[in-house]
């Protein structure tokens, strides 16, 4: 063993009562990753995940995935000055995901874009932008949702369950999606039937009311038929201005149109043609 690693083995941290704990290589490392920022947490999948605020490309990894294993070797190696051996690495990463059960459970990134486009989570969002919360039978929530589904509130690409107990369900399923938007959801059934609390927390986003628009079946908003008189900007400023043949409608004559544009005819050709012209009828009666 080196000598850093054995530093780093034997040394003894004090703890509340005064006396000294063994400290591990193994808390060094975890000690190491809060240093530099690492959360420990579990997603919606209950999945152990760490997000690394450093990493360029994305933030939050699964614990068993290679790039989290290749940033905590690589922090051990610093850490104890040598890599760990088959053994080390199992238990590092066992006491790793402890500690994202230990750091609770949020939503992820990957749950974030699911949920952007979840009809529920998007219901549920918009029925609790204006109340603190919200208490009643699982089958009116559900329809309190459709109401707002129809108002325009949340596009109708996606339609929400038709039926209570397959909404129950669904809605079980994205308990911890909704508690990460900042929504907590407790469900109960008593004899009477099932209810459904919403309860918003405080790191709920608020948003300022929308109106409520007409939406398409497939969630594309429809226009007003008129819109607004307000002040709208000009367009088309290097066109020439109006003159007094504007609105006129003229018809060119088919000797006109054979000139170009810029070429107008003259009325004379015209007189001047039908004069020299010969008659073809003088001309037949002089033969005969």
């Amino acid at each position: 063993m080196s000598d850093s690693r054995r530093d780093a083995t034997e040394a003894t941290r004090t703890n509340g009562s005064g006396q000294h704990s063994q400290y591990s290589p193994f808390s060094a490392v975890v000690d190491r990753l809060r240093d530099e920022g690492v959360e420990f947490f579990v997603n919606s999948q209950l999945e152990p995940t760490i997000a690394i605020p450093e990493d360029h490309f994305q933030r939050e990894w699964p614990v068993d995935s290679r790039r989290a294993q290749d940033y905590v070797v690589s922090l051990w190696c610093h850490t104890c000055g040598g890599a760990p051996k088959p053994n080390e690495t199992k238990c590092l990463f066992i006491q790793l995901r402890e500690e994202c059960r230990r750091g609770g459970r949020r939503l992820s990134e990957a749950d974030t874009l699911d949920a952007e486009r979840n009809p529920i989570i998007q219901a549920i969002m918009a029925l609790m932008n204006d109340r603190d919360s919200f208490d009643e039978r699982t089958a009116v929530l559900l329809q309190r949702l459709r109401r707002l589904q129809e108002e325009g509130l949340i596009g109708r690409t996606d339609r929400l369950p038709a039926f209570t107990n397959t909404f129950s369900r669904c809605l079980k399923r994205l308990t911890p999606v909704l508690r990460g938007v900042g929504v907590e959801v407790t469900l109960r059934h008593t004899e009477d039937g099932s209810y459904c609390r919403l309860q918003r927390l405080a790191s709920f986003q608020v948003e300022k009311p929308v109106s409520r628009v007409a939406v398409e079946a497939d969630g594309s908003a429809i226009e007003p038929s008129a819109g607004s008189s307000g002040a709208t900007a000009k367009v088309g400023t290097d066109l020439c201005s109006a003159d007094a043949s504007d609105g006129e409608i003229r018809v060119d004559t088919p000797v006109a149109s054979a000139h170009s544009p810029e070429e107008k005819p003259d009325p004379s050709e015209g007189q001047a043609a039908e004069v020299n012209q010969p008659s073809t009828l003088g001309e037949e009666g002089g033969a005969a």
